[in-house]
């Protein structure tokens, strides 16, 4: 869209208008002779400036300023609205485009007005109020525009002398508050966001403003989008900027999920909030705007293009009587950036850049011997190529993933999925606006798999932002609706919401309102407002009237686990059918090369990718937990295999837990006064004068508990049995198993109290260190390689899975080297670290040193070659893990209480 302010004429036709701001010359006389400033208006015919726009409707009415509708007023079914939604429809956007005499010069600057369409078992009430910003409330006081917006600047006060009108001038604006962009949701409340540091909570029931929320109070950004993600944990991603001495970063945010909070504490709360990763602009002092960004399950994608914000014009745009609009410019010679951010971790991975099901994947092999205008590109089915133009350069191009049906539909904006369960994941549906006018005047639906379109179309009707809400025990993608406000500049028609069946794209019904509704920006879906979900409707599975089920990321995900996944995919002949083609891919050593090239192997994997396999996940010692692990990386080993990513956790997330077991030894003891002793302060027995071994406490206190002697007393028979056939010292898959048997079956309070204690000397230090004994649990002959190791690991479905979870809940990078990932779960972290003992990469004490905590698996990094690197960054995620040695220093202070005797029943 232009970055003009437009409007329609009804005798002559579309036209642009612009404005000059002029001073009368007696704006410097006393206030009671002032005069307002006037604008010189200038026409120029949209068929001179825009040929495209002959013969289109005109659409004046829907950007003129209009009333708002405090209370809320019935609305006129036709058709029939789903009686199992029920919540709110929230709409955002400007309403209001003049004060006095001065009008905005840009359709974005007109002051927020929020609409709300209350939805309760099949009836529709709307009602609509504006955003009582500082930007509303000052120009409603002097009856003129006196903050800046994007596309108007605000002219100085005509009530000053010419020489403060001046210095008026050289003054840094404040950004505006009017937050006309969308609905956002942090921490529980809700919020009416713009593109500055400003945001206002509301009351989504009733529309009332609240406080104003700056996010430079929270976090060093000097701004942020309004179109942040979220994920199935609650937590709020979002990005910002910041610049200073140090240059100009765009800045990844990440918002904690709600925690509890008081009934009587009604304010904003960003606390928590932290910037996770900082990205340098390419271009200091041209920077790129952003407008949003991507998120997966484990990667922020970060795209920076070439329309730049020129900082010089910045500082001096308010000198010159500019607009900011004017500081923005388009640079196609300049590069796109996309940065590839893990969002657990806040690591780069800029080297990478891969599209799965492996469409693409860069860096293309190319060298001097590659031939010139050759298709690099060899999957099948695929129209995109990547042919070598000289040395050094590849020219790509896209598949278009439409044909010309589409182009009469005009540009797609406003596009919208399955949120809740796609956003993340392979997806196969979207939704969206077309713009076959200046405003959307199509809803379209497409399937991009078999690039099948359908459309909702008709004259005189603009419809806003779809909606895609899913109905009760969906099971499919598209089992919903799809709703959206038509507006009309047709007197004969009114305003509506429109419900259409997501699935076959046709009306089921319109709640049509009996007042003006002006263009918007965009819509949101919400829910009853009590629960943690970003802005899903709720949807009732019961009777009408009773309580709604809340669903979406916020809410507490039911994971489906990968045997019962499994079971339904070999229910239908067209899924399992692919299964067992994916699982001959998987097999042998030529497997990386399979998934590559093998077009079945590709079909295959794209098939799963939609299926239950996909999303299942195992819990943490189930029955059968090797099967249900061994189902998971039948689809996600296809996805990782053969490159350095990181492979997601196959277990479900673990809830943060404020007093997990290992932080109640305290509990369970009495009744044995002497037996047991607990370190004081300076770790001398309260009871005697000798030095204590709390390491050797905590191996009394196992054997006084039945369950954690025998399993105890197990594992170390099994690990210090002669392997007779091999000659070796033992069995090390026997230990193995013993070891994990152990660990999952002893509670946390005796095998962490083991695993942990705290020491003053060398000989609790290895005391402790060999709790994992003996060395052949450990030991091998050779250290091998770390990077072999891992091989070796992700070769057992066990052993990826526990190293994988380790990953993911323990491993931190600057600027979070502080904290854990995963809303700091230190809790997971440990359990997930805990679990790796027992299989190839079981880690132990480097050495017997009371006071080094340092953790690493049997190997080294030596004689790595080019892949130093890797395998340094590989190993620190254990020699050098803040998250992990923070708390087990905390877990052992925590698991000997000072001060008194502990005792065990």
């Amino acid at each position: 869209m232009s970055l003009l302010w437009y409007r329609v004429n009804r005798f002559s036709g579309f036209h642009f208008r612009f404005f000059h701001s002029g001073w009368d010359r007696a704006a410097g006389e006393s206030c009671s002779g002032c005069r307002l400033p006037h604008h010189t208006q200038y026409y120029t015919s949209s068929r001179q400036r825009c040929p495209q726009a002959a013969g289109l409707e005109s659409i004046a009415p829907l950007v003129s300023s209009v009333e708002e509708t405090p209370d809320p007023i019935p609305t006129t079914i036709k058709g029939t609205v789903p009686s199992w939604i029920n919540g709110s429809f929230l709409r955002n956007g400007p309403g209001k485009f003049e004060f006095g005499q001065d009008r905005y010069t840009h359709w974005f600057d007109g002051m927020a007005m929020m609409h709300r369409f209350h939805i309760c078992e099949g009836k529709i009430t709307y009602s609509s109020r504006f955003l009582r910003s500082d930007s509303y409330v000052q120009n409603s006081e002097k009856n003129r525009i006196v903050v800046s917006e994007f596309g108007t600047l605000a002219m100085p006060d005509p009530c000053k002398n010419i020489f403060a009108r001046f210095f008026s001038r050289f003054q840094i604006p404040k950004a505006t508050d009017n937050a006309s962009v969308n609905f956002v949701k942090y921490k529980g409340d809700y919020y009416v966001s713009t593109e500055t540091n400003y945001m206002r909570r509301i009351h989504p029931q009733t529309l009332d403003t609240k406080e104003k929320v700056d996010w430079s109070q929270y976090i060093a950004v000097n701004s942020a989008t309004a179109h942040p993600h979220y994920d199935r944990e609650g937590a709020t991603y979002n990005m910002g900027n910041s610049y200073g001495k140090g240059g100009y970063f765009y800045n990844i945010i990440r918002v904690p999920p709600p925690g509890e909070k008081g009934a009587d504490n009604d304010s904003a709360d960003l606390n928590g909030a932290k910037v996770i990763c900082s990205i340098r602009a390419a271009e200091p002092r041209k920077p790129s705007y952003f407008h949003s960004f991507v998120m997966s399950e484990n990667y922020i994608v970060f795209i920076e293009q070439p329309i730049k914000l020129d900082l010089l014009k910045f500082m001096l745009y308010r000198i010159q009587g500019k607009s900011f609009h004017k500081v923005m410019t388009w640079e196609p010679k300049n590069d796109t950036i996309f940065h590839v951010v893990n969002r657990h971790t806040g690591q780069f991975y800029n080297a990478l850049c891969r599209n799965l099901p492996r469409r693409y994947v860069l860096p293309l092999t190319v060298d001097e011997q590659t031939p010139l205008d050759q298709n690099l590109v060899t999957l099948g089915n695929y129209k995109a190529t990547a042919k070598k133009t000289k040395p050094g350069e590849v020219y790509m191009t896209h598949e278009e993933l439409h044909d010309d049906e589409l182009l009469q539909y005009g540009g797609l904006e406003f596009p919208q999925i399955n949120y809740n369960q796609y956003n993340g994941r392979p997806y196969r549906y979207f939704y969206s606006c077309g713009f076959g006018h200046v405003f959307s005047d199509s809803l379209l639906k497409m399937d991009v798999h078999t690039k099948e379109l359908k459309v909702w179309r008709y004259p005189g009707l603009f419809p806003s932002e779809p909606v895609f809400v899913a109905s009760p025990n969906a099971t499919e993608e598209d089992d919903g609706v799809v709703m959206s406000v038509i507006i009309t500049p047709r007197e004969e028609r009114s305003t509506f919401l429109l419900v259409l069946d997501a699935k076959t794209f046709t009306e089921l019904g319109r709640a049509e309102v009996p007042v003006n509704i002006p263009y918007g920006t965009h819509d949101k879906a919400a829910s009853s407002w009590d629960g943690p979900s970003p802005l899903p409707v709720s949807v009732s599975n019961s009777a009408p009237g009773s309580p709604g089920t809340e669903s979406g990321p916020g809410a507490q995900t039911e994971w489906v686990d990968c045997i019962q996944a499994s079971d339904m995919c070999n229910q239908n002949p067209h899924c399992s059918s692919r299964y067992r083609v994916m699982r001959q891919c998987l097999v042998g050593k030529e497997k990386e090369a399979m998934l590559d090239n093998n077009r079945e192997c590709q079909a295959a994997l794209e098939v799963l990718l939609v299926s239950p396999l996909y999303y299942c996940r195992c819990k943490r010692g189930m029955k059968k937990e090797l099967q249900c692990l061994q189902n998971y990386w039948s689809i996600h080993m296809g996805l990782t295999e053969g490159g350095d990513i990181d492979d997601s956790s196959p277990y479900e997330p673990v809830a943060p837990n404020r007093h997990p077991d290992a932080f109640r030894l305290a509990s369970i003891s009495s009744g044995m006064t002497g037996m047991l002793t607990v370190a004081p302060k300076g770790f001398h027995c309260a009871d005697t004068e000798r030095t204590c071994n709390p390491c050797l406490d905590a191996a009394k206190a196992c054997n006084l508990n039945g369950t954690c002697k025998r399993h105890r007393s197990s594992y170390i028979a099994t690990c210090s049995k002669e392997d007779t056939n091999k000659g070796e010292v033992c069995s090390k898959k026997r230990c193995h198993k013993a070891l994990r048997l152990f660990l999952d079956r002893v509670p946390t309070e005796f095998s962490h109290r083991l695993l942990f204690c705290p020491c003053q000397s060398e000989g609790c230090a290895e005391r402790r260190r060999q709790t994992i004994v003996p060395d052949c649990s450990y030991k091998d002959k050779e250290k091998p390689n770390c990077l072999e190791l891992r091989r070796v690991c992700r070769q057992d479905s066990l052993c990826r899975s526990r190293l994988a979870d380790f990953i993911v809940n323990c491993r931190s990078y600057p600027p979070t080297v502080s904290t854990c990932p995963n809303q700091d779960n230190h809790q997971a972290c440990l359990a997930s670290y805990t679990r790796l003992i027992g299989t190839d990469m079981t880690p132990n004490y480097v050495d017997s040193s009371f006071s080094n905590w340092t953790v690493s698996p049997w190997c080294t990094c030596k004689g790595s070659g080019n892949q130093e690197e890797e395998c340094m960054k590989f190993l620190q995620s254990f020699t050098d893990n803040t998250c992990l040695s923070e708390h087990t220093l905390h877990v052992s202070k925590m698991c000997f209480v000072t001060d008194r005797d502990l005792t065990v029943m």
